[in-house]
């Protein structure tokens, strides 16, 4: 039986690493892209602002899936549009070139910020993106919907892990606690509730849809509303001590921003199941579970 190929851009980010590993254990061939490549990576090292780059990939046949995860990161509101143009229409252009020549099923990694930073979110929110970040996701969403093949959109919350971006301050106080023991520490009550995301688990639901055949736009997050203290609390008991406590400092007040996940896609892990497979994966700590 043939094996299906897959092309996946930002392979060597810090999702793409994860969702490259869901389909190489499967029966797919991976072709990942990435902007930097490591020798022994076997990705195309691609630079989506390079139009020259971009014309190798007029070479590739056979594509069966492809999974946009390449963007530019920067969440101040005074991003420059032009910083996201390279991944979020140019590559937009080219994959959709791809998809129309191999009728491929393509699957994009938006975001929740496209309905604006709301309190909570779900499938009936409006579309009212407010940073520069989002407005070029949502750009991004418009034209692959010109795509008239399968197309899955997909709009995570938060994501973390280890070792995760250190925009959101939750993988910041993860690789602390796991690379120098430092206590979480919790700026202002830290009673704003997230439902933040797993990797592993985002990488997951892309698999899902794509084994599946599933397409439309779904939102994607956590099992659970926690606050932000109990996350912090979290972290510090499984990778320090059970009984450490989180330092708490004078900070301003947050509020809950909740994101309602599709019920098309498979539940996530709680935030301690995660955090647990983190510890596992790390080998940090040889303690029973029930012990924490």
């Amino acid at each position: 039986m043939k094996r299906r190929r897959v092309l996946i851009t930002g392979a060597a980010g810090f999702l793409g690493t994860s969702v490259v590993q869901q389909f190489r254990e499967t029966d797919f061939d991976v072709i990942g892209v990435a902007r930097s490549s490591h020798r022994n990576s076997g990705f195309m090292e691609i630079d989506f602002s390079d139009g020259e780059a971009i014309n190798v990939l007029d070479s590739l046949s056979d594509i069966d899936v492809i999974i946009h995860l390449a963007s530019h990161v920067d969440f101040s509101r005074q991003a420059s549009m032009d910083d996201f143009r390279a991944t979020n229409h140019d590559a937009v252009i080219a994959l959709t070139d791809i998809a129309i020549k191999n009728q491929s099923h393509i699957v994009f990694v938006s975001g929740s910020l496209v309905c604006g930073e709301k309190t909570f979110i779900s499938a009936n929110s409006e579309i009212s993106p407010e940073l520069p970040y989002a407005k070029a996701k949502r750009s991004a969403e418009r034209l692959f919907g010109e795509y008239l093949g399968p197309l899955t959109v997909l709009r995570p919350c938060g994501i973390f892990g280890y070792p995760g971006p250190r925009h959101l301050g939750i993988n910041t106080a993860i690789a602390e606690a796991i690379e120098t023991q430092r206590l979480p520490t919790c700026y202002g009550s830290g009673g704003a509730r997230r439902n933040y995301i797993f990797v592993e688990d985002l990488a997951r639901a892309i698999r899902f849809v794509v084994v599946n055949g599933i397409v439309g736009t779904h939102f994607v997050s956590g099992s659970e509303r926690l606050t932000i203290f109990e996350m912090l609390e979290l972290i510090s008991k499984t990778f320090i001590d059970r009984d450490a406590e989180v330092q708490m400092r004078a900070g301003g007040v947050s509020r809950d921003m909740i994101v309602e996940p599709s019920e098309t896609l498979p539940e996530a892990r709680t935030f301690f199941e995660a955090l647990l497979e983190i510890r596992e994966s790390l080998n940090v700590y040889r303690v029973e579970i029930s012990s924490l």
